[in-house]
């Protein structure tokens, strides 16, 4: 058999190039997956956080039968953060020319770790943005959210141009982060 050459061992180009191939397709694939679970990941954090919140206000209209309203925490004297209310407590309210110290000496309403905090001490959630709160005492209603991944704001509503009508005409899941 003159005509048939030996084969050297190993592997020809051809089949080490395809092996790299499905190998980079696959790491591509596995990459891809890790940075939707990170994402999830970040999405269900901040669900959480802005539940903790909401429930923390809830937690003090059922205390004081009253809500907290930004209007209350910028009248404290000094004014508050929405954390610093809710963590700390304050000693009064200016009402008019006196003083009043209905909540002094209470309890924490809510506690954070200082990655959920900025350096001015608002809430932020993991994208480094801070928490919208919306505390409507008149209708009873509180809305604690994020902005979400994609900083934009549909004001707590479906996805939309962010008007009223969005969350009734748009059935898609909402991409602000709320609270429960």
């Amino acid at each position: 058999m003159k005509g048939k050459r030996k084969r050297a061992p190993g592997f020809t180009m051809v089949e080490v190039l395809v092996v790299m191939a499905i190998l980079a397709f696959l790491a591509t694939l596995s990459f891809w997956g890790l940075s939707e679970i990170r994402q999830n990941m970040r999405i269900r954090q901040t669900q959480e956080l802005t539940t903790r919140v909401s429930s923390a206000i809830k937690e003090f209209h059922t205390q004081y039968l009253e809500w907290p309203t930004q209007t209350m925490l910028d009248g404290l004297a000094p004014p508050q953060t929405w954390y610093e209310f809710l963590n700390r407590g304050y000693t009064e309210i200016k009402a008019g020319t006196s003083t009043l110290s209905k909540y002094e000496n209470r309890g924490a309403f809510l506690e954070l770790n200082d990655s959920n905090l900025d350096t001015a001490g608002a809430i932020i959630d993991v994208w480094q943005q801070p928490l919208v709160i919306d505390v409507d005492a008149v209708n009873n209603r509180v809305l604690v959210y994020s902005l979400g991944p994609d900083m934009e704001s549909d004001n707590g509503l479906y996805r939309g141009d962010g008007n009223e009508e969005a969350a009734y005409t748009t059935p898609e899941p909402i991409d602000d982060i709320p609270g429960k």
